[in-house]
């Protein structure tokens, strides 16, 4: 990681996280909830420099918060899945 650089402010992180989301399709309705869920997991997590192979925060942020979006979207689907079954009994 490139350690040249200062770190991303929390309002930089925010809208990362917001720009990801909208790229994944999710609507205004869902995008705060995402949010909420990815950030929470973006303030515990901490990045290795040694482990970067000098890509930039923000790079190796994306593939965290893609993979956080991903876990969240299938946890919704299973959701929503479970609700469907349930009304269809």
């Amino acid at each position: 990681m490139n350690t040249n650089k200062k770190p991303l402010t929390i309002e930089e992180k925010l809208g990362l996280i917001r720009g990801r989301a909208v790229r994944f399709g999710l609507k205004r309705h869902d995008l705060e909830d995402a949010v909420q869920e990815v950030v929470l997991y973006l303030l515990e997590f901490t990045p290795d420099p040694a482990k970067a192979n000098g890509a930039s925060e923000s790079t190796v942020l994306i593939g965290v918060i893609d993979r956080r979006l991903k876990q969240w979207l299938r946890t919704n689907q299973r959701y929503q899945d479970l609700v469907g079954r349930c009304g269809a009994m």
